[in-house]
This record gives structure tokens, sequence and C-alpha cells, in this order.
């Protein structure tokens, strides 16, 4: 206090500590001259808290004569207590809004003590229906084995975490979670912070693109197998084409004008092109279904060029286009 010894002597504890003329409304001095008896109060002085303690003391006649303060600085303990009482706080908003299955439950009989929303929302179970009930009682574990692997592993590490099991909600689906958990003290108990990401639906659509992985090699198996079919099938009709062609070409070079021994070689030049088309039908098929060597070469892209070009020759010409 600003002031000390003698200069405080005859003035009232409110002038001095609280710098008012009045007591102030939680002076315990007030308070013990009602009840004749010890009261205390916190009380904020300059940014420091104290304890005021006011004793009672009697005369003779056991009339009230006066009163013994005494003042303890608490302000670190009351920092500390408005620290734990933040803490417990931002703690108690991050367990409500987690947006997993969240649940606290004795360490010693596993007793649900609270819970969070989306327990209720998922499990289907009210908040009072699981307070004071174990998991045995509600039968969440689908597994009980893997219920005792992870109580197992809690009791040699002090926690778990993203163990995977099943649980069942109050309708008795079954769904997949995984599972951390760890240790916490609830005043004086021992207890245990279990969260649950529900995995299910993502397992779901795991297992739907295997499915539909394992469906699409199946039909591009097929298709394989059907262009295959095809090119074999059509390889002996392009045969025949072909050969039938080098006959005509052969019969007209000496009997007929140009322009039908043209016309012949066109037939032959496309027979050919077409046979080459179906003959590279047929190798890449059988490439697709790993029944030829992957042996890679240099090509000549002239050629090529020339080839796709004499493909269209035929028609080009019908349309009067030149290449």
């Amino acid at each position: 206090f600003p002031e000390a010894g003698y200069e405080m002597i005859g003035r009232p504890c409110w002038e001095i500590v609280h710098g008012t003329q009045m007591p102030h409304e939680e002076c315990p001095l007030s308070k013990m001259v009602k009840s004749s008896k010890r009261e205390s109060s916190d009380i904020l002085v300059n940014n420091n808290w104290f304890e005021v303690t006011v004793d009672p003391f009697f005369d003779e006649k056991m009339q009230m004569a006066g009163a013994v303060h005494i003042l303890r600085d608490i302000t670190e303990k009351k920092v500390s207590l408005e620290n734990l009482m933040r803490s417990e706080e931002i703690f108690s908003k991050a367990f409500k809004l987690h947006p997993g299955i969240v649940g606290i439950s004795t360490m010693k009989e596993g007793r649900y003590i609270e819970i969070n929303r989306h327990f209720t929302e998922i499990l289907g179970w009210e908040h009072d229906e699981v307070i004071g009930k174990t998991s045995l009682e509600l039968d969440i574990f689908a597994d009980f084995n893997q219920r005792s692997e992870m109580l197992s592993l809690i009791e040699n590490n002090g926690s778990v975490k993203d163990f995977e099991a099943k649980f069942r909600t109050r309708t008795g689906e079954i769904r997949n979670g995984l599972f951390s958990s760890e240790t916490i003290l609830m005043g004086q108990q021992e207890c245990l912070l279990v969260q649950v990401n529900d995995i299910t639906e993502r397992i779901r659509s795991e297992v739907a693109l295997k499915e539909s992985e394992t469906r699409l090699r199946e039909l591009n198996a097929t298709k394989d197998r059907f262009f295959s079919i095809i090119a074999h099938d059509l390889k002996s009709p392009f045969n025949n084409i072909l050969g039938f062609s080098n006959l005509l070409v052969d019969l007209v070079k000496d009997k007929c004008d140009k322009e039908v021994i043209e016309y012949a070689e066109i037939i032959k030049n496309a027979s050919e092109q077409a046979m080459d088309l179906l003959l590279n039908l047929l190798e890449w098929s059988r490439i697709q279904t790993d029944r030829i060597p992957f042996t890679p070469r240099s090509v000549d892209l002239v050629m090529l060029a020339n080839e796709a070009c004499e493909l269209s020759a035929a028609s080009a010409r019908l349309k009067n286009i030149n290449i």
C-alpha cells in the first residue's frame, strides 16, 4: 500500500484499500459486522489480488470490539486459476465442436462421463443414455478382440493413435473408425479421452474404386479379345481379295487399255493397304493381351506418311483432290 505505519492509524480500511469514502460492496468487514463471524473476500488492489480475511474480537461483555484483518497476496494463484479456467473453456469448446466422435470415460471402470454432439449424431444414442454406461453395456465395439488389443496398447504406451476398429451404432449398423486415445486427469480421477474418426465412407469409396478398376480391366480385356477375333476372322477374306486383285492386274496388263489397268492397280494397292491395317490391328490386340513381346524399333516416318497418302489416294481422286 502507498501509505504505511502510523499514517494508516484511525482511518477506515475501505479508504486505504479501495480509496473510497464508503465500504466496498464486497467488503468482508461489512459482512462480518452483520454475521459476527469470520468473513473473507478476494479483492483487486493496484493490479494485485488479495484474499482479505476479517475476524471479529469481543470485549469481556461479549460485545464486538473490533476486527483483525489478514491480507494474503494470491495474485499468482488467481492468475493460474484464470489460466486454468481459460484452458478448460478452450478444451470444452474444442471437445464439443470436434468433427469426430469424442468421449471421456473413467480409466478404472470405463464409464462415460462426457461425450460430444457428434457421438450422439453418429452412434444414435442420446447424451443421458450414454453417461454412466460403458462401451460394453452399450455394445459399441463390433469386435471385442479389437477393443482388448486397443486397451492393451493404451496400458503399455499410455496412448494409441489411428487404431482401426469396427464400431456399432444404436441401430446395429457396423461402421469403420480410426481410434485415438490419451489418458488425462479430470480432477483427481484418471480418465481416458477417446476420439474416433469415422472412415466408413472412405473405405466404401476405396472398395467401389477397386471394383470399378477391376470391371474396367475386364472390359478392356474383352475389347482386346474382340478386336483380335475380328482381325483374325477378316484376315482370310482379305487374303482372297488381295490374291484376286493380283490376278486381275496380271490379266488386264496385256488385254485392256491404260485406264482399266490403272483401276486394277488401285484395287490391288487398296487391298494391300487394308491388309496392312488389319495386320496392325491384329498385332495391337496381341500386345494388349500380352501375347507379343515389346520390341521397339526405328521407323521411317516418310514411308509411313507416303503409305497414309496412298491409303487416301482413291477417295481423293474420286473427289478431284490432289495429295
